[in-house]
C-alpha cells in the first residue's frame, strides 16, 4: 500500500520469480510474444484458461521474506493510486507488483544478445545457435543466485 509520503510496503506481494531464459526465441515465447508470417513480433492474446492458470500459480506463489520500502515520486504514487481507483479489484501492492514484474520481463527481453563463438546447440532447421556473451547470462546467473538466497531466507523465517 502507498502511504501519504509515497512509501510502499510490498510485504504481501512480490514480483514473480523470473524464469531465466537465455535463448532469444524461447525468451520471446516466455514473454507471450509470437512471430507473424512476415517475421514481425506481435503480442499473443491470453486465453481465459491461461489467465486462470496464472492466477492459480500466483495464488500459491512463495513471497520473499524481505520487504522493500521505497519512497515514490509523487507523480508515480499518483499513477498507482489512479490505477487502484480505476481498477478497484486490485490493491496498490498488486498493481505495483504487476507493473514491476512486467517491467522486468521487458528488461529481460531488451537485454541484447551478443553472439559468442561457441555453438551451444542447433535450432530446428539445423543451424548453429551460438552462446550469448552479452549481459543476459550474467543477469540469469545473478537471478538464480538471489532466488536461492531468498528461498533460504523464507525457509528460515517460516
Amino acid at each position: 500500500m502507498i502511504g501519504s509520503q509515497g512509501e510502499i510496503d510490498l510485504e504481501k506481494a512480490q514480483p514473480d520469480p523470473i524464469s531465466v531464459i537465455a535463448n532469444p526465441e524461447e525468451r520471446r515465447d516466455y514473454l507471450g510474444l509470437a512471430r507473424n508470417n512476415v517475421g514481425q513480433t506481435k503480442e499473443r492474446k491470453m486465453k481465459i484458461k491461461d489467465l486462470l492458470e496464472e492466477w492459480e500459480k500466483s495464488a500459491s506463489e512463495k513471497r520473499a521474506a524481505h520487504k522493500y520500502n521505497i519512497k515514490l515520486p509523487i507523480s508515480v504514487a499518483a499513477h498507482i493510486r489512479a490505477l487502484a481507483e480505476m481498477y478497484p479489484g486490485r490493491s496498490e501492492s498488486e498493481i505495483l507488483v504487476d507493473l514491476l514484474s512486467n517491467a522486468l520481463d521487458e528488461l529481460l527481453e531488451a537485454l541484447p544478445y551478443v553472439k559468442g563463438e561457441r555453438v551451444i546447440r542447433e535450432d530446428e532447421f539445423g543451424e548453429p545457435v551460438y552462446e550469448d556473451i552479452g549481459p543476459t547470462p550474467r543477469f540469469i546467473e545473478l537471478t538464480n543466485k538471489h532466488t536461492q538466497i531468498l528461498e533460504m531466507e523464507l525457509g528460515e523465517k517460516g
